[in-house]
Parts: structure tokens; sequence; C-alpha cells
């Protein structure tokens, strides 16, 4: 393998970390246990980039010192030792020591441990000193971890300077990042090209009462993105087509890609090169039928490994045989073992892994309508890398330009479409693409048990089937046949990562095609809008199967957009055929939870303590501010009982029509008095208007009561019922009001 030489934008980020390193004013900030906090350094850089090169800089002029560098899974250990000690050596120097941690001896601690000067690195995954991983405890349990402490902390090390590389730095805990101030280290240098939700950043450092907005670009090496597409580390484009197209045509159109792509490979000299396909599935199912659509568009089995958990068994137990089905996933194959081996075409499962970069995948599809837009993002990056080599195995530029693009086959609405381009624009470019959201500390909870018992009927939605039946007969029609053709659309878009900009380059009529079905139409609104109506057998499935739901049109014809406006109408229609009944069932009073205050904290969401004699709970907090004064008022109502009612496991009430993707309302108190529930929701501007709350919740027979507050901007409270609305001076006149009704 021939050495690495850096780049220029490699060396000056290497440099610019040392410095920043240096410089830092070591012992200054004590932890409590005398230990003084690290130097925290984030290099940020788009996937491509060379971080480990630059890391591997970065050590290899650390003197004196023992470096833990951490990766991201243990796969990945042995070659990240080999590069240490070949590919990068001369970027290390030839006097650094490279040991992997799990195949250390006790000679090799003893070495490392005793000596003086010198460098050592110690290559380990997170596993190793994650105490919370029981398979990861190997230097905890050998007692190796103490004795790497330094010496005037209680451990054997006997040079002070020990540093930390930790690789995929957006994972870090504040378990782990504990753990590792645990050494004494002087620095502690993450590596990411992803989010960094930061965890364990928080715990590693103070701001010093800064902002994170101002803290975290101080912190930062950030690396361009048009510095490293210039270097031909990158594919210069990412090309993303949103066809408007059934799958197995979008399936044809990724394969002839490929193997376009293939036959320029081979005559650009590369002869003994494939691009390979990814087909990117939610599912299993999903994935054995885009085999299945691979076979019958002429793709050998030979070609198609399937990377997919369950899939073996899945396909065993089928009736229908697929011969020649090769399940890399079982077989334990590595992306790289996948490649030596011959495969082509390869079907992944969405959760495709961080740390995957194969550079000779061009072209991929990402299977579903719709897929969300973070989703697509977080995969773009893994096929971004450029993997043409010159003689001297330099990243070289291939002279036809698109083999320096990556090509990407998805089904988006036009505007979600408009989105992502803008999206994937913004986030290869990010002034800070390594950090997106502010880093806080995990926060501890008390567990408060229930004062008494306190049992309430529950209340379910009861269906009547033959109405809703009925009623989607009469509301979706069968189209005409000449508004069930239409061409299909390929709108094709472009980011281009070196001159920073996105664009739709062109719109194609991909001839007149039949592509889903009435039922598939309806079925998929129904889905996004109400899911217990294909989900929980609300329609008898055989309704699916009638001669106007089998009909088949287009994606972008003119059915298509009538069929997808009457399943909206439908859904606007299914609560008059919804009943919330009181059923024999009952739900029993839960246990609540109160966030503790962190010290010094002044929040009066976490500070403030909710305590009343007439409620079910000791106390409460974690309220805002609508929501401790109706918690206020209640206490002030001695003839009544109530509680703060817990999201997800509190008392649930099913709704007759779904609200914000939610099919069960949970209201933020309850209150009992005379054997009547009233739920109360201070927070109540989606239930402001009477159509609204009786559309959603009408409740039934007298026991049960529901109200909606909303604060004026004069301080005054709305309240809202099935019935009305009414004004009150203050919220204590609203919730007296409220409990006499």
């Amino acid at each position: 393998m021939n050495e690495i030489v850096l780049r220029p934008f490699q060396t000056k980020a290497a440099e610019e970390t040392l410095i920043a390193i240096d410089g830092f004013n070591y012992g200054v900030g004590i932890l409590p246990n005398g230990i003084p906090y690290p130097s925290v350094r984030l290099i940020s850089a788009i996937t491509g980039a060379g971080k480990t090169p630059i890391l591997a800089k970065i050590a290899g002029d650390l003197d004196n010192s023992i470096i833990l560098w951490t990766t991201p899974a243990s796969a990945v250990i042995t070659q990240t030792v080999y590069k240490l000690q070949n590919q990068y050596r001369n970027i290390l120097g030839g006097d650094v020591k490279v040991y992997s941690v799990d195949m250390m001896t006790r000679d090799h601690w003893n070495t490392v441990l005793n000596s003086e000067t010198g460098i050592s690195i110690l290559v380990c995954t997170v596993a190793l000193f994650n105490i919370e991983d029981k398979e990861g405890r190997a230097i905890h349990n050998s007692g190796y971890w103490e004795r790497l402490k330094e010496d005037k902390f209680g451990g054997e090390r006997k040079r002070s300077r020990l540093f930390i590389v930790y690789d995929e730095g957006h994972n870090l805990t504040r378990q782990q990042a504990n753990l590792l101030l645990e050494l004494s280290p002087r620095a502690v240098i993450m590596a990411s090209g992803s989010d960094q939700d930061g965890g364990g950043l928080a715990a590693l450092m103070h701001t010093g009462g800064a902002p994170w907005s101002e803290v975290i670009p101080d912190l930062t090496t950030k690396i361009d993105t048009p510095q490293v597409v210039k270097e031909a580390l990158l594919k210069r484009r990412i090309v993303l087509e949103d066809c408007d197209l059934d799958r197995r045509t979008i399936l044809k159109r990724t394969i002839e890609k490929r193997n376009y792509l293939e036959a320029l490979i081979s005559d650009s000299g590369v002869k003994e090169e494939k691009p390979i396909a990814c087909y990117i599935v939610n599912g299993t199912k999903a994935g054995i039928d885009i085999w299945d659509d691979l076979r019958a568009l002429g793709v050998p089995a030979t070609e198609i490994a399937v990377h997919l958990s369950g899939a073996k068994k899945a396909v065993q137990a089928d009736v229908v045989p697929r011969v020649g089905f090769f399940d890399s996933y079982t077989s334990k194959l590595t992306p790289i073992e996948i490649k030596e081996t011959g495969f082509t075409h390869i079907i992944w499962n969405k959760s495709l892994k961080e740390g995957w970069d194969e550079p000779w995948a061009f072209v991929a599809y990402i299977d579903g309508v719709n897929s969300s837009i973070k989703d697509i993002q977080q995969k773009i990056g893994r096929f971004i890398r450029n993997p043409f080599r010159n003689d001297s195995n330099e990243p070289a530029i291939p002279a036809d330009e698109e083999l320096q693009c990556a090509y990407f086959y998805l089904q988006q609405d036009n505007e979600q479409f408009r989105v992502l381009l803008t999206e994937v624009r913004k986030e290869m470019a990010a002034k800070y693409p390594g950090v997106i959201e502010v880093v806080r500390g995990k926060r501890e909870y008390q567990v408060i048990q229930p004062r008494e018992s306190l049992n309430i009927p529950k209340l379910s939605i009861r269906q009547n089937r033959k109405k809703l039946e009925q009623l989607l007969d009469e509301i979706i029609l069968k189209p005409a046949t000449e508004d069930c053709s239409a061409p299909g659309i390929i709108t094709t878009g472009e980011v281009n990562l070196e001159e920073q900009y996105s664009r739709i380059q062109k719109e194609e009529k991909f001839g007149t095609i039949v592509q889903t079905t009435v039922a598939d139409v309806v079925k998929e609104a129904l889905r996004q809008g109400d899911k217990r109506l294909v989900e929980k057998g609300w329609i008898d499935p055989e309704l699916w199967e009638t001669e106007k739901m089998k009909t088949m049109l287009a994606y972008s014809s003119p059915a298509f957009l009538q069929i997808k406006k009457q399943a909206h109408d439908y859904l606007d229609k299914v609560p008059f055929c919804l009943e919330i009944v009181e059923s024999q069932i009952e739900w029993e009073i839960v246990p609540v939870k109160i966030a503790l205050p962190k010290p010094d904290e002044t929040d009066p969401k976490y500070v403030e303590m909710i305590r009343a004699d007439n409620a079910y709970h000791e106390v409460y907090n974690g309220l805002i501010e609508g929501e401790r004064d109706v918690a206020n008022a209640l206490a002030a109502e001695s003839d009544c009982k109530w509680f703060r009612n817990p999201q997800n496991t509190g008392y649930g009430i099913g709704l007759k029509q779904a609200m914000n993707g939610s099919v069960t309302f949970y209201p933020d108190f309850v209150a009992v008095k005379n054997g009547r529930y009233y739920f109360i929701e201070p927070k109540g501007a989606h239930l402001i208007t009477d159509t609204q709350i009786n559309k959603l919740i009408q409740l039934p027979g007298e026991k049960f009561d529901i109200f909606a507050i909303v604060t004026n901007k004069d301080g005054s409270r709305d309240v809202y019922t099935i019935t009305g609305k009414r004004n009150f001076n203050s919220i204590n006149e609203a919730v007296a009001w409220i409990l006499k009704n």
C-alpha cells in the first residue's frame, strides 16, 4: 500500500489544531477530583476529506505522549492499525508505536505505562471503555484502565501527557466523557463529518457562561468542502432524479445508469473496477421485493448481495423459490468483502451505517415515496468519495464528467424535492456542519408515586364500519379512462460541491405508462392521514379488490390528483363515522417524574415545584407558565382532586380524527369532582373552535368534559368547550367556573 501524502488543507488543519492545543491554559480549570479540564478540539469536515491522515499528523507531533485512539466499530480496528503502521507511517514518524488494545499483552502494557518518552497510540473501540456495554469491559475488568491513569492521580502512567482521539465524535455520551476525564487527558480531539448532538461535549469543558453558538466556532478546525473537491478526494457533483414513475421503472433506470458507468470506467482503462449500485430500503420485505425486481430486469443473482437482517429466514419461509439469493448480512461480509466478492448490486436497510464508505458506489436507489429529507441527506455522504487514482496512487479526476458524479433515484413531491436540493447544498457547505444542536448535559429525574389509587373508565373509539365503507364508496369515484394516462416525469436536480450551488437541471417526460392503482393511492393517503383506517382493520381489505379500486393510473395523471383529493375529502368526513364511548376497562393512575434542577439553575420550569394537598401526587414540576397557572388554580379548589397527566403514559382519549399524526389525546390535567372527570388543556390553540373540539373529542354521557384554555395578550383566559366559549379575567376564575359545570 502506497504512503499517503498530506494535502495542503490537511496539513493546515493539523497545524491549527496543534497550535490550539499548545496554547490551551491547561490546569486553570479544575474538576472536583483535582483533574484539570482538557483542551477540546473539533475537526469538522465533509466525509472523504481525509480526517484520519489529519489525525495521524497531529498524533505524530504530540511528543512523549500516550494517545487513546477510538474507532466507531470493532471491524475498523484492524484496518485503522494497519493504516497507521503502514499507509500513514511517513506522517506519524518511524518511532511511533501503534497497538490494537484488544491484542495487547502484559508486556505491551508494561512497556507503554513505564516509558517516559516516545509516542504510543492505543487503538480501541468506544466499547472498551464504556462500562455500560456488557461486552466492552476489557480494560476495566483487567485493571489496565486504573493503571493507565497518571501516577499522581493513582495510576502507573509515567508520561504526563495523554490525548484522546475520538473518531465519529458526535457519538460521545456524557457517561463516556466522564470516564475519559479520569485519565487526565491534555486534549480530546473529536473528528466528525456529521451532526454533533454533543451528549458528552458539555462534560468535557465549561463555556464560562458564553452561549454555545459562540464557543463552538472557537473550538472547531473547519475544512471547507471546495478545498476537498479541488484535491480530487470527492466526486464533484451530486445528481438527484425525482422520478414520478413506478418502482420497477426507476430500478430499470438505476441499473442502466450503473451499466453505462461500467462501460465508461472500462473505456477509461480501469477495467478491473466496476461501479456499485445500492438499493436502500425500509425493511426486509421491501428488500426482497427489490431482489425480485432486479432479477426480473435481468440482473444475475450472482451480482446481488442482500445485506438485510432477517432476509435469509424470510426467503426460506416463502413458498416462492429464489435461486441464487445471497444473504451477505448473515454471512457477516464487510462492505470491502462484498465488493471483493464481485457483487455490483447491494440491497441495504435504510440504517446504512455510519463509517461505511465505498468510493466505487456511484448509484443509489432510495425506496419509498417521500423519504425524509434528513434520511436522504445522511445517505448521500456515503457515496461521494472519488475512487480514481493515478499510477502513483494519487487521487485523480477522471476525464469523463459523468464519472465525477454520484447519482440518486427517488420519489419526492415537487416542493419537497426542491427543499431537498437546498438542504443538501447547505449541509455540504455549512460553516460548522459538525455542530448543529445546542449541547446540554443529561438531566436526572425522580419518580413520584401516587398518594392514593384512582381508576378512570377508558374512553375508546367505536367505528361504524358499514358507514366508513359506504362513505368511502361514495367519495372515491372511478376515474375516467382518459384521465388515467400521463407521461411519467423525471425531474433532475444537481448539487455542485465545488462551486457550491444547487439547481433543477431538467425535466424529462418518460412516455405514457401506468404505474399504480386507485386503491394504492387511497391507502397511502389514509396511512398518512389516519393509519388506523388501513392498519387497524377499520375497512374490510376486500374493499380494495373491487374493480374501481383496481383501476390503473399514472402517478402524474389527472386521475392521480383527483383520487388524492377525494381521499383527503374522505379523511375530513371520517369523524362522523366514529364515536367515543366509555369502555368497561379502567385506567389506573400512574407515577409521574419530576426533573431535578441542576446546580445554579433558575428556569422556573424546573425550579418551581407545585405542591398541593388535593393533588394525587406530592409534587410536580417541568410545567411551563400556563400550565403552572392551571396547577396553582386547581390547588386552590379544595373540593376537587386533580393530577398532572403525563404524556404517553397518562390517561389518553382516542381521537376521532388524527391530530398532528397522533390518534390519542393526553390532556395536561385531569380533575375529579363528585364522580365527574374534567380534562383541562391549557395549551388549547389546536382545540379553539367548537367544531374542532366536537370533531376531535365529543365525550360520552355526563361524566366527562373537556376544556381548552387559551391565554390572551391582556392576561385574560378564553375557555372553550364543545358548546361555546367563555372569557374570564383570571385563571382562578376560569378553573372555578370549569369545576362548577
